[in-house]
């Protein structure tokens, strides 16, 4: 399905910015309000394909894909606690994924979301 096919199209393209962005914001939106696309694509490793697009792509002139990424790790976390536990487990922790949404250029108040969808 389509959950799935935007996962292995972020893992398949993980080095290209412009596919991880467009492959970030499609996992935010299949997974807003969608418990049944957040377990899907939980199911998928869109968790741990979007932590290393942010990881991949931590530096500066990556601000929409920052935006994407954080908005995408907000759905995944909303109403799934195992995907809370996949985003921390792909970046080692809670605390080294908060850090690295913390250095990313999203906007504050993206950042701010992820931050309150990780409790």
């Amino acid at each position: 399905g389509a959950c799935e096919a935007v996962v292995g199209a972020l893992r398949a393209h993980a080095g290209h910015a412009g596919v991880a962005e467009q492959a970030c914001a499609a996992v935010q939106n299949l997974a807003y309000s969608s418990v049944a696309n957040e377990t899907r694509l939980g199911a998928a490793g869109a968790c741990e394909a979007v932590a290393a697009a942010l990881w991949t792509h931590a530096g500066p002139g990556h601000a929409r894909l920052h935006d994407c990424a954080c908005g995408a790790m907000q759905n995944l976390a909303a109403a799934h606690p195992g995907n809370r536990a996949e985003l921390a487990a792909a970046a080692g922790s809670r605390a080294s994924l908060l850090q690295l949404v913390a250095r990313c250029s999203a906007p504050v108040e993206s950042k701010h979301r992820v931050e309150m969808a990780l409790r």
